[in-house]
């Protein structure tokens, strides 16, 4: 040390009698995690910027994506391409959801989605918003099967071990269709309570009337169609799970659809609020309100899906419909909605002697005909007969009633006053 050179004691010491260079020493174990949350603070940032922002970073996400979600599926799921900042959601573009021999079950031509990518690493699947635009959805079961194409490709090829009750399922928070188009198509089926000719005949029958029924030749028997055409809809809360979960859930707060259950006139459905629940092949719903163009009501019941033929048991109240609302139905009904309007309570149940329509506190007016009171019936394969009819018509036009049938009555012109008709079941 130079002579000149100041001793280390004499250095004008910091406030508190602490050297300087006592800052120098080595870093404490609060510093090194104060610097290493830093660091990954920026890692992470960096890495959110390198994901969300650039074609690769989009590009690794969607792989990663499709091969957790693919991975649970019985098919292929395809992609052409991703884009916005998956942050926040990311719009998919060119999306294909196949078969194991590539016969698509979905083909559309965009979709928003908003996700947690997390779930899809085990557990359920949770989808916080979901927007599809120019779908085309196609669902059929061929003859001979026992299941429908979508239950085969969301069956997981590699079932987790674990109990049904704790199996993986999907949540749709919020989901918005626009433009989505569905075809189903079942096997054309004849009445299993006919007898073997009987059935023959029936199956005849259809396929001779190319007027009313859309029929399709396949390798082991027909199928038959029913076209779904949804303009635009909003479902919340779509549940899907196993049955030992709760099967599958949803709500429908609104939409609008053309739906086919034959050719043309098709059933105007312009406004729908409903509840539906599916499990164990039996489907229960309750809708608060259904808006056709001139018509409107609620409705409850369940449809068993189980069986070779779909049963019934539902309720339906309308305070207000026209007739020509009802012609996907009955198409011999007048297409003028001032020709035919009316309430009605409305039951419709599947019973062993055959299916009972009956109407309550019925009101219908036509032309010259003012109806009021209850029908029923009960339709069997090759039977019908009326039950608890008690009917007051005044005035009665015949003209009106015989507009209804598909065939003309045995009688003509005008009843003067009114008509009154009573049957016991």
């Amino acid at each position: 040390m130079s002579p000149n050179e100041p001793e280390a004691d004499d250095l004008p010491q910091p406030a508190g009698g602490r050297r300087r260079d006592d800052r120098r020493r080595v870093r404490g174990p609060a510093q090194w995690v104060l610097i290493g949350v830093s660091v990954g603070i920026g890692v992470g940032f960096a890495v959110v910027l390198l994901l969300s922002q650039t074609a690769w970073g989009r590009g690794q996400v969607l792989t990663f994506t499709l091969a957790q979600f693919g991975g649970r599926l019985n098919g292929d799921l395809t992609v052409e391409r991703l884009e916005g900042n998956l942050v926040t959601g990311a719009r998919l573009y060119g999306i294909t959801l196949t078969d194991t021999v590539g016969v698509p079950l979905a083909e559309v031509d965009s979709a928003y989605i908003q996700y947690r990518l997390a779930s899809f690493l085990g557990g359920d699947i949770v989808i916080n918003r979901l927007e599809a635009y120019d779908a085309d959805i196609n669902i059929f079961r061929m003859p001979g099967d026992t299941l429908w194409n979508y239950e085969e490709i969301l069956e997981d090829p590699t079932p987790d071990p674990a109990p049904p009750e704790t199996a993986g399922a999907t949540l749709i928070e919020r989901m918005l269709l626009f433009d989505v188009y569905v075809t189903m198509r079942a096997p054309l089926e004849a009445d299993s309570r006919l007898s073997a000719e009987a059935q023959e005949e029936q199956i005849r029958e259809i396929l001779a009337d190319t007027a009313r029924y859309m029929i399709e030749e396949v390798p082991g028997g027909h199928l038959q169609t029913t076209l779904i055409d949804v303009n635009d809809g909003a479902v919340s809360e779509l549940f899907i799970g196993p049955d030992e979960r709760g099967g599958t859930y949803l709500e429908v707060t609104e939409g609008t659809a053309d739906i086919r259950l034959w050719r043309d006139p098709p059933l105007e459905v312009r406004d729908v609020q409903a509840r539906l629940h599916l499990q164990e092949g039996v489907l229960s719903y309750q809708a608060p309100e259904i808006v056709l163009p001139n018509s409107r009501g609620e409705s409850v019941g369940t449809v068993d899906l189980r069986g070779d033929r779909l049963l019934y048991d539902l309720v339906i109240t309308s305070p207000e419909f026209a007739l020509a609302d009802l012609r996907w139905l009955y198409p011999w009904l007048p297409e003028d909605p001032e020709q035919g309007t009316g309430s009605a309570w409305l039951r419709v149940e599947d019973r062993e002697e055959g299916l009972l329509v009956l109407a309550r506190e019925l009101v219908l007016d036509m032309p010259g005909t003012h109806i009021t009171g209850t029908f029923g019936l009960i339709a069997a394969p090759e039977t019908f007969r009326f039950v608890d009819v008690e009917l007051e018509a005044e005035p009665l036009r015949v003209e009106s009633v015989e507009q209804l049938l598909p065939a003309d009555l045995p009688v003509e012109g005008l009843v003067i006053g009114g008509a009154e008709i009573r049957g016991a079941s």
